[in-house]
């Protein structure tokens, strides 16, 4: 997709990605009046070659995605990924689930969201140097420990934002859970590094065929992705405050 990405090694997918991808392909063929390539410039979801290796299980469906080819054929995420609808919204699951507790005579005591797993939370320097191969942190190397409702793979990791480019959604301290395995696509919030092995949290854009990290404070210009490689997506984010 991103001349800069190209060098990434494609990873076989899981038995249940390949499985989303079946259920989705079926939902597609059924439902959308669009091309493939109408339907991913429509929806913002890419090119019809990225539209194709979704639907055909060649590239790993992500949240993003998923949440874009729901909205265009009419649907939810779980009709054709339940792993995926889990990570959607867990905290108004859990507060759904206390919701149902109460009104049932239970005590309104309930356990918070399902904890996925432990990512290492690393340092922007640790972040401009982050290349695809290198191996998970282990307990001693990183400065500490996330608990995450988000299932990590086999790289993920955690990144503590510093400054306000990135503000109001996300101000300083927020706590990033990122993924290197997801491919990016517009709209999805990426940490990127430059040639100088320099790492930035943006918002990746794309207009027409050139791609530009964006900050979501207006005090802030939008560049080019240019020389910069996109290191990983950002799956999900929370307020820590100390």
């Amino acid at each position: 997709m991103l001349a800069a990405m190209d060098t990434k090694k494609k990873r076989k997918l899981e038995d249940w990605q390949v499985d989303d991808a079946a259920r989705l392909k079926q939902l597609f063929d059924e439902r959308s009046k669009l091309s493939q390539e109408e339907f991913g410039a429509k929806f913002e979801i890419g090119s019809q070659g990225m539209v194709w290796q979704y639907l055909n299980g060649r590239s790993p469906l992500n949240l993003t995605a998923a949440i874009k080819f729901a909205h265009g054929l009419g649907v939810k995420v779980a009709d054709f990924s339940a792993t995926l609808e889990r990570q959607l919204d867990p905290i108004t699951n859990a507060m759904n689930a206390a919701v149902s507790d109460k009104s049932a005579g239970h005590q309104n005591v309930n356990s918070g969201p399902d904890i996925g797993g432990r990512v290492p939370l690393i340092s922007w320097v640790q972040a401009g140097a982050f290349s695809e191969v290198c191996d998970l942190l282990q307990p001693g190397e990183a400065f500490e420990w996330i608990e995450t409702t988000v299932h990590p793979r086999e790289h993920t990791f955690a990144l503590r934002v510093d400054g306000d480019s990135m503000e109001p959604d996300f101000p300083a301290g927020t706590v990033l859970i990122v993924e290197p395995e997801l491919d990016a696509n517009a709209g999805d919030f990426v940490i990127a590094k430059n040639n100088k092995d320099e790492a930035t949290f943006k918002q990746l854009m794309r207009d027409g065929g050139d791609w530009y990290l964006k900050p979501l404070n207006e005090r802030y210009q939008i560049k080019p992705l240019a020389d910069s490689q996109v290191i990983g997506v950002v799956r999900a984010a929370e307020r820590r405050f100390r």
